[in-house]
């Protein structure tokens, strides 16, 4: 509680501060935010601290129990990052353990391996915790099989595969629970709520997390809390309950200073909390969570684009309050460091679009036209490029679903085909062998009969194995034809699609652009300028329509909306879309890339469908949306 208090000292005498802020205050506000990287070392020295001193005592020449222990536990506190050391000490234990007949501590070695390469993204991390598994299983120690369950679950977690590593930390859970290890709970209900956090189903993010929370008083986790209330912050946010959020944040960030844990969360915090002072209406003190989350943005793995995200909401700030040229000097800083440019794989179109947008109203607040003009044009092709991007992948997706499928059928012809040429070799070995004992019991009685019948047996064979061979041959010739046909109509579907995005993002480009006529109305050539833009946007625009989408799409799949209708007449327009994205084989992320919505959204449309569906949890939904 006092540290609270003290927080919130500072965070008002700040505030009052920056009220009174004239432009050379306002500019030394700004020489301040340090836009050169920081290294954070305190959370993790304390680790490594730990593993030197175990590491000194492990003595590879003593092939004990022991020394395998240690070796164990000296991963536990080893830095991921020096995975090939770790690898050495655990091939040696590995050995040994083998050597020994130690199941216990080979199972536990197993554990590591799988640890180390669910980190560094190895797929054979899956194979090593079910060898954990299956080890501790025979010795029946169900507490370190719950251990297994869980890396199990959290490597399927990194893989984005969240059903599945909810099928793997539910089964650790039920072992916990069994087993009466409540410690162990605290962790395991986490790790259930932070995976439907990822699947958008806030209920039971919200259960899991507070049943960790209510054993956590007695069996304390502080890595497990912070993370628990910065989780259901999210949560809360998203509900539009402001002081719940406010509430979980504010405790999740004093967790983090008072213990030092999870360090990268302070940056999340502070702009969720920076996000709902700005939604309040307090510009002043947004403006200096924002710089705060501006200064941690280094602690996290993504760190450029966590500075250019917090710039352009600090921006967007200065903006509200008259200060387009602090706006301005600050994202021009983040510009000339480059941070823009390397970072293209961190950043989001959003994140691109949102930054030169703000750009864009800063210089047309200082009335510099034209230099808003060349940043609106350059959203105006970052849109143009993004989906350009966006048809490339998913016409290469779907040539790769559409290939796949044609050497699938191309296989089972050829086995096919292979199959009816050796049954036919067979009759034709058993009938040339009928004819021979045809012929030599015929040379016994009528040499004459035996010959002319021996001259119609062959040229029987002969026509029905023609026969055979021009069937065979029209066969293929229609499956070509039909096989190029659907090509044809896919490709149709992928270019409808790709247009009808394509006249969404013009359309708002446009409008933006037609916002710019007053402030140009005074300057003829600019306003020309203007006017060609917005002419070449228009050309460039479709009058593409889901209608005609539909229509291409139900020539491709004739009959899957009538059957869809027919078993749900309540599917509202845009959940029958999502049924027709399902049924091209798009996943989530694809249906967002397309519609222009984000994945969060997309899940929570697809939660939504499957409950009107009436699908059980273990159903499947594309499987089910492909039976129609």
């Amino acid at each position: 509680m006092k540290a609270s208090c003290q927080i919130i000292f500072i965070i008002l005498i700040i505030s009052c501060n920056l009220v009174s802020f004239g432009q050379d205050k306002m500019t030394a506000y700004l020489d301040s935010l340090d836009l050169e990287p920081l290294v954070y070392v305190e959370f993790e020295r304390g680790y490594n601290d730990k593993a030197e001193a175990i590491r000194k005592d492990i003595d590879t020449t003593s092939f004990t129990k022991e020394q395998i222990d240690k070796v164990v536990e000296y991963y536990e506190y080893r830095t991921v990052r020096e995975h090939d050391s770790i690898h050495a000490y655990l091939n040696w234990a590995k050995t040994t353990a083998e050597r020994l007949n130690y199941k216990q501590g080979l199972a536990r070695l197993y554990e590591r391996f799988g640890d180390v390469e669910r980190l560094t993204y190895k797929p054979t991390a899956e194979d090593n915790y079910r060898k954990a598994l299956a080890i501790h299983l025979e010795l029946e120690d169900y507490n370190a099989a719950a251990v297994s369950y869980t890396g199990l679950g959290l490597y399927f977690y990194s893989k984005g595969e969240f059903e599945k590593a909810l099928a793997e930390l539910f089964k650790s859970l039920e072992y916990y629970e069994d087993t009466n290890n409540k410690r162990a709970l605290v962790g395991a209900y986490h790790n259930i709520g932070d995976t439907y956090l990822r699947l958008a189903d806030s209920v039971n993010v919200v259960k899991y997390l507070t049943l960790s929370n209510a054993l956590e008083k007695d069996y304390p986790a502080p890595a497990a809390r912070a993370m628990n209330a910065s989780f259901l912050g999210e949560i809360y946010l998203g509900r539009k309950d402001i002081e719940k959020a406010t509430q979980n944040f504010e405790l999740s960030n004093s967790l983090i200073e008072e213990k030092g844990v999870v360090p990268y969360l302070l940056y999340y915090n502070l702009k969720n909390l920076g996000i709902i002072e700005e939604t309040k209406g307090n510009d002043i003190k947004a403006l200096n969570l924002y710089k705060q989350a501006f200064s941690k943005a280094y602690l996290i793995g993504s760190a450029n684009r966590s500075v250019v995200v917090s710039s352009t909401k600090m921006a967007s700030i200065l903006l509200k309050m008259n200060k387009g040229s602090d706006a301005l000097s600050l994202l021009s800083r983040v510009e000339k460091k480059k941070i823009i440019d390397t970072s293209i794989d961190e950043l989001s179109e959003a994140d691109f679009i949102e930054f030169y947008a703000v750009m864009a109203k800063a210089y047309e607040r200082l009335g510099n036209v034209s230099k808003a003009l060349l940043y609106r044009q350059k959203q105006l092709q970052l849109l143009e490029d993004f989906n350009q991007i966006r048809i490339h992948n998913n016409t290469t997706e779907l040539e790769k679903k559409y290939q796949s499928k044609l050497d699938q059928q191309e296989i089972q012809s050829l086995k096919d085909e292979n199959s009816i040429n050796q049954r036919t070799k067979i009759i034709m070995l058993l009938g040339l062998v009928g004819l021979v004992l045809i012929l030599l019991f015929g040379a016994i009685t009528v040499k004459q009969r035996s010959k002319a019948y021996k001259q119609q047996k062959t040229l029987n064979d002969l026509a029905l194995n023609n026969e055979h061979i021009k069937a065979s041959d029209i066969k293929k010739k229609q499956r070509i034809t039909q096989l190029e046909l659907e090509l044809s109509k896919k490709e149709l579907t992928t270019n409808s699609m790709s247009l009808l995005q394509k006249k969404e993002q013009y359309g708002r480009v446009i409008e933006q652009l037609k916002d710019l006529r007053p402030l140009v109305k005074d300057n003829e050539a600019a306003l020309n300028a203007l006017s060609a833009i917005i002419s070449d946007c228009l050309a460039s625009k479709t009058n593409y329509n889901w209608d005609e989408f539909k229509l291409t799409f139900e020539s491709v799949h004739a009959s899957f909306y009538d059957n869809l209708i027919a078993s749900h007449p309540n599917l509202s327009p845009n959940e029958k879309k999502i049924c027709a994205f399902l049924k091209l084989g798009l996943n989530t992320k694809d249906i967002s890339a397309i519609t222009l919505q984000n994945t969060r959204t997309i899940v929570i449309a697809r939660s939504r469908l499957r409950k009107k569906l009436g699908l059980n949890k273990g159903e499947d939904l594309v499987t089910y949306v492909n039976t129609f």
